[in-house]
């Protein structure tokens, strides 16, 4: 080849190279750009997605192209207000965005973007909704295009969310007849049969609360919420759920789409124990006193009776209270509010009958073995100093027969001092002092002490019901029923149920049958506390206790609170526990008559 050929050859090689170069660094340049638009198309995506997720609707305008918000017939300001509208009023939640990456569709030259997104409403989970994003430049800007759609994949322009909801029946509460005790009307208006006699029971609803339906989105405006009693206990389940349905609808009124339907379920009826016919019966005998009573069948547990007086008629808070009904109700001394079946007592003497079990079963108390008791007052060692253990009846000598009927407080000192501290508070777990308590309305459990029986003072005091030891009502009948049971301890059961109540073995039924004969003679004997209580053609087995509140010192006086324990002796179908606090009246005298009146009322 010439040295001319050579040269032009050069030169078309050199011009190839050149432009090839040119071409070279031109199509970089092209897929850098790509690139920086890419990662700025998935920016604005992601911005788009938090702002979305925290519902941060002032920020998602500015990601949003003006032209489309205003093809869709918006403003920004308006597009945060139909944000907010919609997402407050269906109380909606953003549980889960899942996005996909922003991808370039060269076809029409766009960018766009999906995205799966999970949310809960005020009917519960929504189904996860797809929607798809497209992007404009604006102004230089990558912006969403944005569409109705985005709202609800449904939706269109002009459209608007509708959300109704169903109010559910609440759950009757009744008798163990079937008998209504707490029922809704034909309006939907809650009414309580028993009135006062079964508030203790049944409890009240009030209506909701703004901090109600904070804390619980589920409630609607015109609910009602239990306040008190089993209505309180089992609010959840008698209250039912709401449902609801939330639609699309489109201008001219008519529904595009329905986004969610959930049935309405109405709430749970709930049956208990109780007898309407005693529950009224107890009421009225106790109608004008401060008092607490209940009866329960201690082979089965189950609740036959149960007041607390003074108290409250639940349907007034229905209706709606006025100024004067309010006053009366917040009565400080009188305090109808208060459930007295709730409020842990001193049981006083009729603890007694817990203190002769423990030491029979520990061996130290041998109840024919009679005690030297001489004098009111007693003391075990000068270690005590001031303090005496004192007693009512000079008898001498005495036994268990004897320290029950008399109710001999300086007896059941010593018995429980010879049974040491260790081995009194370890029988009284058996009779329910283990901290638990399982009744379904709110009571505290029995106390035994405040920290141990630390001193031989305060196991003294406690062998009696006094010192530190509480119990309430249904406790105190609770803690009775192995004496009717072959001294098994069962639980009080209210609600009705095919089930058992849970017993345990508390003492031996030789024991329960020695205590429970002992009983007997509190009632019969003609110096028993009790003896006024006795029924003709009926064994009663009773123990009676006077505790005094508001000491300031031993020797001082202070208000009587008085307690009574009676179970049927023949058939052992009931265990009874009656607590009457100071009145005018000699309370001890009044809470047995009035028991007796009611009793005499079931026997025939």
């Amino acid at each position: 080849m010439t040295r001319k050929k050579w040269l032009v050859v050069g030169g078309v090689i050199v011009a190839l190279v050149l432009v090839a170069s040119v071409f070279g660094v031109k199509k970089y340049q092209n897929a850098k750009a790509e690139r920086e638009k890419l990662a700025a198309v998935q920016t604005v995506a992601n911005n788009y997605v938090k702002s979305l997720q925290s519902k941060d609707f002032k920020k998602l305008t500015t990601l949003l192209s003006n032209d489309s918000i205003k093809a869709e017939g918006l403003d920004e300001k308006e597009l945060v207000t139909k944000y907010t509208n919609i997402y407050e009023g269906i109380n909606a939640t953003i549980t889960n965005i899942k996005a996909d990456e922003v991808s370039y569709d060269e076809a029409d030259d766009s960018y766009s973007f999906s995205y799966d997104m999970k949310m809960t409403t005020t009917l519960g989970s929504l189904p996860v909704k797809r929607y798809t994003v497209k992007f404009v430049s604006d102004n230089n800007e990558w912006k969403v295009k944005w569409l109705t759609s985005l709202i609800f994949p449904e939706m269109k322009k002009g459209d608007k969310l509708h959300i109704e909801t169903f109010s559910p029946v609440r759950g009757t509460i009744s008798d163990k007849d079937d008998a209504p005790l707490a029922k809704d009307n034909d309006e939907g208006i809650r009414n309580y049969e028993l009135g006062a006699a079964g508030s203790a029971i049944t409890g009240y609803v009030r209506p909701v609360t703004a901090d109600d339906i904070k804390d619980n989105p589920l409630l609607g405006e015109h609910d009602v919420i239990g306040a008190a009693g089993l209505e309180e206990t089992f609010d959840k389940e008698l209250r039912g759920e709401r449902g609801g349905k939330i639609s699309i609808v489109k201008e001219d009124g008519k529904e595009r789409a329905e986004l969610q339907l959930k049935e309405t379920k109405n709430g749970k009826d709930f049956t208990t124990t109780i007898d309407s016919k005693l529950q009224k019966a107890y009421y009225a005998a106790f109608a004008n006193d401060k008092a607490a009573v209940t009866m329960l069948n201690p082979q089965t547990g189950e609740v036959m009776a149960a007041i607390s007086t003074p108290s409250y008629n639940p349907n007034d808070f229905v209706k709606g209270l006025s100024a004067t009904q309010w006053e009366a109700y917040n009565d400080a001394d009188k305090k109808p509010l208060l459930n007295r079946l709730t409020v842990r007592y001193e049981p006083a003497s009729t603890f007694k009958a817990l203190t002769a079990s423990a030491g029979i079963e520990h061996g130290t108390l041998i109840p024919d073995e009679e005690l030297n008791i001489k004098g009111l007052k007693w003391q075990a060692n000068s270690d005590w100093g001031d303090y005496k253990v004192t007693r009512v009846s000079d008898v001498n000598p005495v036994d268990l027969k004897k320290a029950l009927v008399y109710s001999d407080n300086i007896y059941f000192a010593q018995q429980a001092i010879k049974m040491g501290q260790k081995a009194f508070t370890s029988k009284m777990e058996q009779f329910g002092f283990n901290g638990e308590d399982k009744f379904p309305l709110e009571t505290k459990a029995p106390q035994l002490s405040t920290d141990g029986l630390k001193s031989e003072v305060l196991l003294a005091d406690t062998s009696y019901g006094q010192g530190q030891v509480l119990m309430s009502p249904i406790q105190l009948a609770r803690s009775y029923t192995p004496f009717a049971n072959s001294g098994k301890l069962i639980e009080p059961q209210l609600m009705k149920t095919t089930e058992k109540s849970p017993e345990t073995n508390a003492i031996s039924e030789e024991t329960a049958n020695i205590v429970m004969k002992d009983l007997e003679a509190v009632v019969s004997d003609s110096q028993g506390t009790a003896h006024e209580l006795r029924i003709s053609g009926h064994r009663l087995a009773a123990k009676t206790g006077t505790a005094e509140v508001g000491k300031l010192t031993q020797d001082s006086k202070g208000s009587e609170n008085s307690s009574l324990v009676v179970l049927d002796a023949d058939k052992k179908e009931y265990v009874l526990a009656g607590i009457l606090e100071g009145s005018d009246k000699k309370p001890s005298h009044h809470l047995i008559k009035q028991v007796k009146k009611v009793l005499e009322e079931y026997y025939n």
